[in-house]
């Protein structure tokens, strides 16, 4: 982490240490950061969170040096002023706070790693809200229905797409509309007819919204067991 004249630079995965480092280099720096230069595969998705917010708080453009995966795309390229890509850089997603809707998680970490995600899906919902883009952004090949085979770990979308979802410096930035590499991964480009986008859109909120009820009763139950083993 160093910033060098009006450019910050990220290199690495994100995490809350990561984060802070982030944070206070740009408090500190000798003159106005205009720009995060990054190169990240993803992380933390908390930690993405922290950087996320305080690109929209400086107001921060974004130059994607080699990548910029998973939570990287979800809050780095969601928030950026504007965005330009390296030659040779890759971006895409592969899932966000609200992805157990979808698949539901598995393994010895799952109850910690799931309530991490319970935690931060408000923080998600009002972060996309600011740069008024669609959270589903994150998810959408994950939504029954969505049509399209998955053949790749990372994904995004064709220019009018991005654009229909709120993400217009991002559809400026990238005009080639085919798979990105690099030496880790390949994107998967969906191209997204409007209709179906308008429905797997709308699919999504109703999804959140009956989400977000089932986990307000869950959160009141656990109160009231814990209460009652006191």
């Amino acid at each position: 982490m160093h910033t060098s004249g009006q450019n910050i630079f990220y290199t690495g995965d994100m995490t809350k240490a990561g984060a802070d480092k982030f944070i206070a280099a740009l408090n500190s720096a000798s003159s106005p950061i205009t720009t995060l230069v990054i190169d990240s595969d993803g992380g933390e998705i908390g930690a993405g969170m922290t950087i996320g917010e305080a690109i929209l708080k400086h107001n921060l453009a974004v130059r994607v040096e080699n990548a910029c995966f998973s939570s990287c795309a979800n809050y780095v390229l969601t928030t950026a002023a504007s965005i330009t890509l390296g030659e040779g850089a890759a971006y895409g997603w592969h899932g966000g706070a609200y992805q157990p809707v979808y698949i539901p998680m598995s393994g010895a970490d799952s109850p910690g790693l799931q309530d991490y995600f319970y935690r931060m899906q408000p923080r998600e919902t009002a972060l996309f809200e600011k740069p008024r883009v669609y959270q589903a952004v994150t998810v959408l090949p994950m939504i029954p229905g969505f049509g399209a085979k998955r053949n790749s770990a990372i994904y995004t979308y064709d220019r009018e797409t991005l654009k229909a979802l709120g993400l217009d410096a991002l559809a400026e930035a990238d005009s080639q509309e085919r798979a990105r590499c690099n030496s880790k991964f390949c994107t998967q480009v969906f191209f997204i007819p409007r209709p179906l986008l308008i429905s797997l859109l709308a699919k999504f909120e109703k999804d959140k919204a009956k989400w977000d009820d089932w986990l307000a009763a869950e959160v009141r139950k656990r109160a009231q067991q814990d209460a009652a083993s006191e």
